[in-house]
């Protein structure tokens, strides 16, 4: 057998899979900032994301013409926080006799259980920390949609677009919709048969995304211990709005290290690290951008 193709075919496989699963399962993935507008920096951990300071209009002089002002694109300086990682051993034969895929079903876990869910917290933990609006409330079917009007008048009142607006909502929320009384039910005649389908991802014009609870707090702490993970310190969530303009969430994966059981020191097996280098940042122009509503 020859290690070192079973180990290149791991990592062509790994490294697609970070990525496939990170979009798949990830419910803030569409916050990632564009390549094009994040600037690297020679200092460590560091890096430059644009703003955009413009005057207003004066009056025009019909003598002098018109008055100069000023436009300009600063670059903030933003230095990335979460710095995260794990290792794992899968022992030579334990890989053999499962026909090479305990290493793809570990990392598949591993990315679905614990790393995505784990960015996810974070980065709503962010948004509702740097949120200009928040306010705490306790919702039903009866009252939960006038909520949500009432986050995206105050978004408007601030002059977010109105177009691309992003409605995350946990489970409970999601019921309240599907069980208000503002909204109409869909039919669908399919095959002969009367079918009811209130599944829907879009609210008034807005995407509506559900977000699990255990994602979804004003407050994370990434442990560092034995176990690793996080835990929820704030407030669970009902809903938040959010433009995509008024966060830069940024991840960069580094690809896996893997070392095959002839290279591996300590064991007999398969050695893989996982490292993964992110941060949610929000300017300081656009907190208003960001709508908060959390549990009382």
């Amino acid at each position: 057998m020859s290690y070192s193709n079973t180990i290149n075919r791991i990592t062509e496989y790994l490294a697609e899979l970070y990525d496939e699963k990170y979009k798949m399962e990830s419910v803030t993935q569409m916050l990632d900032a564009p390549d094009e507008i994040v600037q690297e920096t020679q200092a460590p951990r560091t890096i430059q994301i644009p703003r955009h300071e413009i005057d207003g209009l004066n009056d025009y002089d019909r003598n002098s013409g018109f008055s100069k002002g000023g436009a300009d694109v600063l670059w903030e300086s933003h230095e990335l926080t979460i710095d995260r990682g794990r290792q794992f051993m899968i022992d030579r034969y334990d890989d053999i006799e499962t026909l090479e895929v305990a290493f793809g079903r570990l990392t598949e876990e591993f990315m679905r259980t614990k790393v995505v869910p784990e960015i996810d917290a974070y980065r709503f933990a962010e948004m509702a920390d740097k949120a200009e609006n928040e306010e705490a409330e306790d919702l039903d079917a009866s009252d939960v949609m006038e909520a949500i009007d009432t986050a995206d008048e105050t978004l408007t009142d601030a002059e977010v677009p109105p177009e691309g607006r992003l409605v995350f909502v946990n489970p409970t929320i999601y019921r309240y919709l599907k069980q208000s009384n503002v909204l109409e039910p869909w039919f669908d005649v399919q095959t002969g048969e009367q079918v009811v389908d209130r599944r829907f991802w879009n609210l008034d014009g807005n995407l509506l995304v559900v977000v699990p609870k255990n994602r979804f707090h004003t407050g994370i702490d990434l442990k560092d211990d034995s176990d690793g993970g996080y835990d929820n310190t704030g407030d669970a969530m009902n809903f938040m709005m959010v433009h995509p303009t008024a966060v830069l969430a940024i991840v960069k994966h580094r690809q896996p290290r893997i070392f095959g059981p002839d290279e591996n020191q300590s064991a007999d097996g398969y050695l893989y690290d996982y490292r993964v280098y992110h941060d949610l940042f929000v300017p300081e122009n656009k907190t208003d951008g960001i709508y908060a509503s959390k549990e009382v």
